[in-house]
């Protein structure tokens, strides 16, 4: 179960003011004394989800801001961004634009080339965005098994719903049969994660003509719509969340929403 807060959110504001109150449970001065205790014990990670789309550059930004400032301060609360974009496309940090196809130059489409890991990829409203901005050494200081994670969060997520997703030993993210469902980028500073994964769920998949979805030419992309599986975000995101707290050992506290 999932403990509601009091904490208000404001739709038009950035998660790390929103979230100033959870301060008041982890002072930065107990995080610092007391480091074992998130060892011991579950990780509180807050949830900040909002229900319409998010421009790209705005919670590109919001992950930036918040590692920004639990690197300055050597401290700082876990979070889980969740949300879904308009129409965008991104590119990893050493992406190649051979895998885009259309010009950037004289296109009404969006591009932004990230500091995430990763080629290509396509986000659209209808598609589930996890952001997890958290403290590796929390968890453990291990890229591949922070990857292995997040793919397996999807992965059991899927098997709720009786579908069968596995990983590509050369390529991130989850797949079914040939076709992937879910892709997986990340960028990290000092053990403090952002960007994350994404869900297909019920968004439109032919947005992905524009590109070669993670460069890779003879594979194709599938929803949970285009599988005839629920579509229904809420069930979807209570999967998630569940696995979400199991793999990483966390209790996660959803705050709520003040418009």
């Amino acid at each position: 179960a999932h403990t509601a807060r009091s904490a208000k959110i404001m739709a038009d504001k950035a998660p790390r003011r929103a979230f100033g109150t959870s301060r008041k449970l982890f002072p930065l001065d107990l995080q610092k004394k007391n480091f074992e205790m998130f060892r011991r014990n579950k990780t509180n990670v807050y949830v900040a989800e909002y229900l319409d789309p998010v421009p790209y550059s705005v919670a590109w930004k919001w992950q930036k801001d918040l590692v920004r400032e639990r690197v300055d301060k050597a401290a700082g609360e876990d979070m889980l961004i969740v949300l879904e974009h308009p129409t965008v496309y991104t590119l990893g940090r050493g992406s190649s634009v051979d895998h885009v196809k259309f010009d950037e130059k004289d296109t009404k489409l969006e591009l932004h080339r990230t500091e995430r890991g990763g080629e290509v990829t396509c986000h659209s409203p209808g598609q589930i965005v996890m952001y997890p901005i958290i403290d590796l050494k929390r968890y453990k200081k291990d890229l591949h098994w922070y990857l292995y994670q997040l793919e397996e969060v999807v992965i059991q997520t899927l098997d709720k719903f009786g579908i069968e997703g596995t990983r590509d030993s050369e390529h991130t993210g989850v797949w079914v049969g040939n076709a992937k469902i879910c892709a997986v980028g990340i960028g990290v500073t000092r053990w403090w994660t952002m960007h994350g994964l994404s869900l297909n769920v019920d968004n439109d998949l032919e947005h992905f003509n524009h590109i070669t979805p993670c460069g890779i030419e003879d594979r194709a992309v599938c929803s949970l719509s285009s599988l005839n599986a629920t579509t229904d975000h809420k069930t979807v995101k209570a999967g998630l969340f569940s696995a979400f707290e199991d793999l990483f050992n966390c209790k996660l506290d959803k705050a709520e929403f003040e418009e």
